[in-house]
C-alpha cells in the first residue's frame, strides 16, 4: 500500500521518528508521550539512528 501525503520525505520522516510528536499517529501510545529509552546512533548523522520508545503511563 502507498499514500500521498502533502509534506516533503524528510519532513514525514523527521515527524515519524519524533517521540513528542508520536501520539499523534502511533495507536499503541494510547494518546500519551513517548519515552525514549534507548538512542543508538550509526555514524556522525544525527538521523542515522534507532530509537527504542516505551508508552508512559
Amino acid at each position: 500500500t502507498s499514500v500521498w501525503l502533502p509534506a516533503s520525505p524528510q519532513k514525514v520522516f523527521n515527524f515519524i521518528r519524533n517521540e513528542r510528536l508520536r501520539s499523534e499517529w502511533d495507536i499503541l501510545s494510547n494518546g500519551g508521550p513517548m519515552q525514549e529509552m534507548a538512542h543508538i546512533a550509526k555514524g556522525h548523522d544525527h538521523g542515522n539512528c534507532v530509537s527504542l520508545l516505551r508508552a508512559s503511563v
